[in-house]
């Protein structure tokens, strides 16, 4: 039997040796990793969030959508559905946003309605999302003017990450399980009192 034991050459015997734990912090690729996207909530920005949203017109579309009051869940409906369900989903436009440590967002901002007629609080964050297009921004509201109110970051010029997925494929990591394309749906039959 041998009773030898292994040391690594020149090791310290003492396993919190700096010299030995010490890493080269030289810049490199990542090291290897790949930030995944995995979820891109559809919300409103947060108060106390710096954001951007995208300029690009490729980055925001118009779409119908269900807000589940009770659950806050958002529910993206095909326009055949939309066709089916009318008054029970509304309109929004989708603007792709990011916060100040690249999280990706997409905030619903309800659309005019039937009459051109704009909802005093919607048309207001819709005026937020095209400053935030060229500003990092956050944003308060104020019931005084009916609306949301920014504060701009005046010096701050860093560009913000954008991911490099389509809006199509934000729209599917945003919207997984959550289309309505179907009329057997459970949130059809929910809202139409089936089951």
């Amino acid at each position: 039997m041998n009773d030898e034991v292994y040391h690594k050459p020149n090791a310290s015997s003492d396993p919190f040796d700096l010299d030995a734990l010490r890493i080269d912090t030289t810049p490199t690729e990542g090291f290897g990793v790949e930030k995944l996207l995995t979820r891109v909530p559809p919300c409103r920005p947060d108060k106390q969030a710096w954001f951007r949203v995208h300029p690009g017109a490729e980055y925001r579309t118009s779409v119908a959508l269900i807000n589940l009051k009770e659950s806050g869940e958002w529910f993206l409906l095909t326009p055949a559905m939309a066709a089916e369900m009318f008054g029970e989903y509304r309109a929004h436009t989708l603007f792709l946003y990011v916060n100040k440590s690249g999280d990706a967002f997409l905030w619903p901002i309800p659309r005019p309605d039937a009459d051109g007629n704009w909802n005093s609080w919607h048309q207001s964050a819709h005026e937020m999302a095209e400053l935030a297009m060229s500003h990092w921004i956050r944003i308060s509201s104020n019931k005084t003017v009916g609306g949301y109110v920014p504060a701009v970051a005046k010096l701050d010029t860093t560009e913000p990450v954008w991911p490099k997925e389509s809006l199509q494929e934000l729209l599917k990591i945003s919207f997984k399980g959550k289309l309505i394309d179907t009329p057997e749906h459970p949130i059809v039959k929910k809202l139409r009192g089936i089951g």
